[in-house]
């Protein structure tokens, strides 16, 4: 009879043994979704800082240009009657920094936009692998539940 309980202990305690490598491996598979979560979020915050920062320079874009075009009209009108040249020459200097602004506004809003493509693409790209990555983690943490 002992030898036959010494049987049941040693199965017991690879049974038990067993159990625990499953746990773990489960536990790896959800660390494993975790890290992917966790990249995902951070490329979404990125996505929305480029975003903010593209509603910003739009806006920035918009106040230059009604800037500009506030000192052409003020060069244009004291050209019309007559106005004192020292300060036509300072309108019409005023708008083409506020031009100059412009385009490196302009510049900067293409570069953002092209970033944000970029960010799509790879959250696209990151979101189905994700999705790939958690059907096959799900399975296998089933399987080794089912085991456990």
């Amino acid at each position: 009879m002992s030898a036959e309980w010494f049987f049941k202990l040693k199965e017991f305690d690879s049974l038990g043994k067993m159990r625990i490598s499953h746990l773990k491996a489960i536990k790896e598979q959800e660390e494993r979704l975790s890290k992917l979560n966790i990249k995902r979020q951070e490329q979404l915050d990125e996505v929305n800082a480029l975003k903010s920062e593209l509603l910003s320079v739009q806006q920035s874009y918009f106040e230059t240009e009604k800037k500009m075009n506030t000192a052409e009209e003020q060069a244009s009108r004291l050209s019309e009657i007559g106005g004192d040249q020292t300060k036509i020459t300072h309108f019409k200097q005023e708008a083409g920094e506020f031009e100059n602004s412009l385009f490196i506004l302009l510049d900067r809003t293409e570069a953002i936009q092209i970033a944000l493509e970029e960010k799509k693409t790879f959250l696209s790209g990151l979101e189905k692998t994700f999705k790939d990555i958690e059907n096959e983690v799900n399975q296998e943490v089933q399987e080794k539940e089912k085991e456990v």
